[in-house]
């Protein structure tokens, strides 16, 4: 059913013989979904030439778009859909990444940093590294997120052995953390919202 959807959609976008190609390319169904959620321009490019790939781009950008807005510098970051779009690029991507977004007090928008990069199901991060990029820019606040490609948003031992390390670090130094989202399959999950973690450093 979702296989149909696509062909249908695809072949609305750059015909049906090319969609065709393009579907035929990949001997499974996932393979084409997770293609299509980070796709290799030069790839699409060598598989239905380069109009018809920039047209399936720009559809994918725009759905990005309107589904995870572009957060803007100095937005007040106060709900959760706020704080998701400060990591739009993590959503769909295959490797795992670790980011941070810095904020000031009043919880405006600075920017994000991707700081770590690794593999399917693993990132090694460094709690120094993480506070050091806060101190440069001078963030009073950060938060934390890093994307699971296999789209299971559960919290590994790991991670929350990780978080609990960068929470008690910044409240040691005065830096805020104020949520950790893992990320996956355009869905999120708040850390802060779902484990206790914070709840010694509350008032």
């Amino acid at each position: 059913m979702i296989q149909q959807q696509i062909q249908q959609q695809l072949e609305f976008l750059i015909g049906k013989l090319k969609a065709r190609k393009l579907l035929l390319a990949f001997q499974h169904e996932i393979d084409l979904i997770c293609f299509l959620r980070n796709p290799d321009k030069e790839v699409l490019t060598s598989l239905i030439g380069e109009k018809k790939a920039d047209l399936i781009m720009s559809a994918i950008s725009l759905g990005r778009d309107l589904y995870i807005p572009t957060l803007q510098k100095r937005t007040i970051v106060d709900d959760i859909s706020k704080a998701s779009a400060c990591f739009r690029d993590l959503f769909f991507l295959p490797q795992e990444r670790f980011a941070i977004a810095m904020l000031k007090t009043n919880n405006e928008y600075l920017y994000t940093k991707t700081l770590f990069v690794g593999g399917t199901d693993e990132c090694s991060v460094s709690v120094k590294l993480i506070f050091k990029e806060a101190i440069q820019c001078e963030a009073n606040r950060i938060i934390i997120a890093h994307n699971h490609p296999s789209g299971n948003l559960t919290p590994s031992y790991a991670d929350l052995d990780l978080t609990q390390k960068i929470i008690f670090a910044g409240n040691m130094i005065g830096i805020q953390v104020l949520d950790h989202l893992i990320l996956g399959n355009g869905d999120y999950l708040s850390m802060r919202a779902t484990t206790d973690l914070w709840k010694e450093f509350e008032d």
